[in-house]
């Protein structure tokens, strides 16, 4: 895969990531509430980790972006087991 070939390949993932990110706020808000709203920072920040990528920021700076989508994810699977019933 060619350079070109590959950062276009990373922005339509970046379009899809912020796609996802509003769609599934928007339509799973009312549902899922607070879990939504991480899910769909989840998906922005991925989306951000891969204009990182594309554009060649510091290591240390999509590092902290790593570590925010990982906080992000618990935060809704935390949120999604609280919401459950218990059996």
């Amino acid at each position: 895969m060619t350079e070109d070939g590959f950062k276009s390949f990373l922005q339509a993932g970046v379009v899809l990531c912020l796609v996802m990110a509003v769609a599934s706020t928007l339509l799973r808000w009312k549902r899922f509430g607070p879990s939504a709203l991480a899910l769909g920072g989840a998906f922005a920040t991925f989306g951000l980790l891969l204009v990182g990528l594309k554009e060649s920021w510091s290591q240390a700076l999509i590092a902290v972006i790593g570590i925010v989508l990982v906080v992000l994810l618990a935060a809704d699977m935390l949120l999604r087991t609280a919401r459950e019933p218990k059996a």
